[in-house]
């Protein structure tokens, strides 16, 4: 079987709880019409999201240690050295994300879940990605990566695709055979001991050079990011900013109001 792990947001690191719920709630239905139904979804939360799904495909998971602020995180300072883009909030957020992340991949690889994927919570899924796994898992038993994806710009209403490196740019992009999942002692307080899945620009050099083996890109668009006003992500700024890049990259890629591109993500919004 495949499992979908979608870690949550707690409530200290939302700016607004209700859009955050609501957000989830359209990821979780992107998943839940999957073409292929062989799969389980594990939301991973401090506190209970408001009006949640329930579904059977739905298992909700309340992460059992506790939220760790800056201060505490024992690589804090390394961290925003090696990342000057990075504020005290985003370790925090990004540490708070990886080990949701890996409790949920640890707990699907225990449960006999043979192909994991991560998935955030404002993001929209091919229903056609668990078929095409379960279709290709036999000569492939390693994993894949999104290679090709979309933009949705919420306010704008607008999809961009990006045709290449979807990986290095939106975090639900990894497809791995469980037995990458690593081992984690979730008392280490280090981001690094838990940044295997939020680290998602390096992971398939990761997996190369410390396993020894290949993810292969997926060869169809397969993962809708969304940017809205207040989601973490630098990518939102870049793309309302002003730079000529930005401004013909955003009129060559745009995609109005596409009802095919709906349909096949279930964006009902």
């Amino acid at each position: 079987m495949f499992a979908f792990i979608v870690p949550f947001k707690p409530k200290r690191n939302s700016k607004n709880w209700y859009f955050d719920c609501y957000h989830l709630n359209n990821t979780l239905e992107s998943l839940l019409h999957q073409t292929n139904q062989d799969f389980q979804v594990f939301v991973i939360f401090h506190e209970e999201p408001i009006n949640k799904i329930r579904n059977s495909k739905i298992t909700y998971l309340i992460f059992p240690y506790q939220y760790c602020e800056f201060d505490e995180i024992t690589d804090r300072e390394g961290a925003l050295r090696d990342n000057s883009y990075l504020t005290k909030k985003d370790v925090e957020y990004l540490f708070d994300q990886g080990r949701k992340q890996l409790f949920g991949a640890q707990f699907a690889k225990d449960n006999g879940y043979e192909f994991i994927m991560c998935i955030d919570a404002d993001d929209y899924v091919s229903k056609n990605l668990v078929a095409f796994v379960d279709s290709h898992k036999k000569i492939n038993n390693v994993g894949w990566f999104v290679n090709k994806g979309y933009y949705y710009l919420l306010k704008q209403k607008v999809f961009l695709r990006q045709p290449y490196s979807m990986n290095t740019i939106c975090g639900s992009t990894h497809i791995l055979h469980n037995d990458l999942i690593p081992t984690v002692d979730f008392g280490n307080l280090k981001l690094g001991a838990h940044n295997f899945f939020s680290n998602h620009g390096y992971l398939t050099t990761l997996i190369k050079t410390e396993y020894a083996k290949e993810l292969k890109p997926l060869p169809f668009y397969a993962i809708i990011y969304t940017i809205t006003e207040i989601n973490w992500s630098m990518t939102a700024s870049k793309l309302k900013g002003g730079s000529f890049y930005y401004k013909i990259k955003y009129l060559i890629r745009r995609v109005l109001f596409s009802g095919a591109i709906r349909k096949r993500f279930y964006i009902c919004n």
